[in-house]
Order: structure tokens, then C-alpha cells, then sequence
């Protein structure tokens, strides 16, 4: 039986080789998807509402240790981000004196 609608040969190819048959517009406010690590997309700053700009950087950690760093974060009502920042501060502070 054959199709309801005809196929757009393009669009069958495109399908095949993984791509978007047709453009997909983003919608106001959408993001374009996270470059891959260590791209010059990924080095940017972020711009924050409040306090200076910030560049995203992962991190890995044994899944006992994060979640400890979650523990911690909630009760003692700070983000993760703020304290990883102080204490790398301090560790670079007194590893260079």
C-alpha cells in the first residue's frame, strides 16, 4: 500500500544522513543546543543578573562526594557554583602564597 502523503526525496535523504528534513526556527528565548566541550562557544562568559559574568566549567566527582556537596549546599543555603569559587580561591591563594 502506498503512502498517504508522497515523500519529499530531500527530506527522505535527509532523514537517512541524520539531518533536520527542514529547519527548525527557534523559539524566542530558546537556546541554541551546548557546544561540545572545550569549543570556543564554551569559553565564553555567561552574563549574570547580579555579580560579575562567569565561563561554566564541569567538573567530575565520586558520587559520595557530590552528594555530600549537595547536602552541604542546601543546609547551609549556599550554591555549589559560589562555594567551589571560594575555595578554589583560597586553594590558589595559599598554594601561591
Amino acid at each position: 500500500m502506498p503512502p498517504a502523503t508522497p515523500i519529499d526525496p530531500r527530506a527522505a535523504a535527509a532523514f537517512v544522513q541524520g539531518k533536520p528534513s527542514h529547519p527548525t526556527p527557534l523559539r524566542a528565548g530558546s537556546a541554541p543546543a551546548p557546544a561540545r566541550a572545550g569549543s570556543a562557544t564554551t569559553r565564553r562568559l555567561v552574563p549574570r543578573r547580579r555579580g560579575p559574568d562567569v565561563r561554566a566549567v564541569m567538573a567530575y566527582l565520586p558520587p559520595d562526594l557530590a552528594k555530600r556537596l549537595q547536602v552541604y549546599c542546601v543546609t547551609h543555603d549556599v550554591t555549589i557554583s559560589g562555594l567551589v569559587s571560594q575555595l578554589v580561591e583560597q586553594f590558589i591563594s595559599q598554594q601561591t602564597g
